[in-house]
């Protein structure tokens, strides 16, 4: 059976609070899986994306973990860069004869190749992430804390994507400087915040 990102609703802010919270918390899940599925809840990134991330678009300097999934370097917030330090240590599927300086960063199980993303939407789903809806999700709150050109160029999609995400969600652009500080809800303190974008 081929799997992809199925339609279904995007699920309600609570049940995509608990994802959050049980992949940053729960170390009883694979450490590969926490990062793939906080792409996905946090950043609205798409499994195939996800699956064909490199090394070299992670970068560890000092105390700070950075990531490249578009133009932008963005500085990841922790928990998520020390998940994220200890999986760089430690990448399955690194031990066989053919894998050892794999340049991706979920290498799969045959020589050369990157992880199955079919295989990692069966996976997520299997923890409660069902991956397009999720991604979904994330866009409707990530355009309610930037605008949709600075998630373009921060996220590696096209100006019009953004765009299309934020008249979906109705974030009214008119009034983003007003109410900017006013954006983050309650309900979501506490955790990370994914756009942080690197100066100069």
């Amino acid at each position: 059976m081929i799997h992809t990102e199925a339609a279904s609703p995007p699920p309600a802010p609570a049940v995509r609070l608990a994802a959050i919270r049980r992949l940053l918390l729960d170390d009883a899940l694979a450490l590969e899986d926490r990062i793939a599925g906080c792409l996905v809840v946090l950043y609205g990134q798409q499994a195939s994306r996800i699956a064909a991330l490199r090394t070299s678009e992670v970068s560890c300097a000092d105390a700070a973990t950075w990531l490249k999934l578009g133009a932008d370097w963005l500085d990841v917030p922790e928990p998520v860069a020390t998940l994220l330090r200890h999986h760089l240590r430690d990448r399955s599927n690194m031990t066989t004869a053919a894998n050892p300086a794999s340049p991706w960063l979920f290498p799969g199980q045959l020589a050369g190749e990157h992880r199955s993303y079919r295989r990692l939407i069966v996976i997520l789903s299997r923890l409660g992430i069902p991956a397009r809806a999720s991604r979904l999700a994330t866009w409707h709150q990530l355009v309610r804390q930037a605008p949709p050109a600075v998630l373009a160029n921060a996220l590696g999609v096209s100006p019009d994507t953004a765009t299309r995400h934020a008249l979906l969600a109705g974030a009214d652009w008119a009034a983003y400087a007003s109410r900017r500080s006013s954006l983050a809800t309650s309900e979501y303190d506490g955790l990370p915040v994914p756009l942080r974008v690197q100066s100069g």
